[in-house]
């Protein structure tokens, strides 16, 4: 998370109207996953606001101060970097799902030999691991899918 800017979510879209260009800027570039969903949404309002100023102005310069600062190639790349992020936490829940058949496999096979060895494994291990491991993976893929979200609904913004 960013320091320095309010908890109180009515008072983000000020704080980030109050923000040089540059300051912005680095606030754009650290992207959707450092911030809150709500935090991010008042900086992908501030910068549409800005280059919407800039590109009314009546000075070609501006508008191309504009572009520079605010890249519509840089929500692109955040938005792919997003959807990595979303397919990796898809491949750690399958993997956490698997901890989670495999602990139970084990438990349920060493109750099928049970009676013959007297012997009994409950892979309980294994199975709490996967169940972190799948929600650690379910927070992740929410969080990329607002970020995602997020970068769509301020692309939609910025090019209207």
């Amino acid at each position: 998370m960013a320091a320095g800017y309010p908890v109180d979510t009515t008072q983000r879209g000020a704080y980030y109207r109050d923000l040089g260009d540059a300051a912005l800027v680095t606030a754009f570039a650290d992207g959707p996953a450092a911030y809150e969903p709500a935090t991010w949404e008042a900086i992908a309002d501030e910068i549409s606001a800005r280059r919407k100023r800039f590109s009314h102005s009546s000075t070609d310069q501006q508008s191309a101060d504009s572009q520079q600062l605010f890249p519509d190639t840089q929500l692109q790349s955040l938005r792919d970097e997003m959807v990595a992020l979303r397919e990796a936490a898809e491949g750690r829940s399958r993997v956490g799902i698997g901890f989670v058949v495999v602990g139970v496999g084990v438990t349920f096979g060493s109750f099928l030999v049970a009676p013959g060895t007297g012997f009994v494994v409950i892979a309980w291990g294994v199975v709490v691991a996967g169940i972190i491991r799948i929600a650690r993976a379910s927070n992740a893929h929410e969080r990329a899918k607002n970020a995602i979200e997020a970068i769509d609904s301020a692309s939609a913004t910025l090019s209207a």
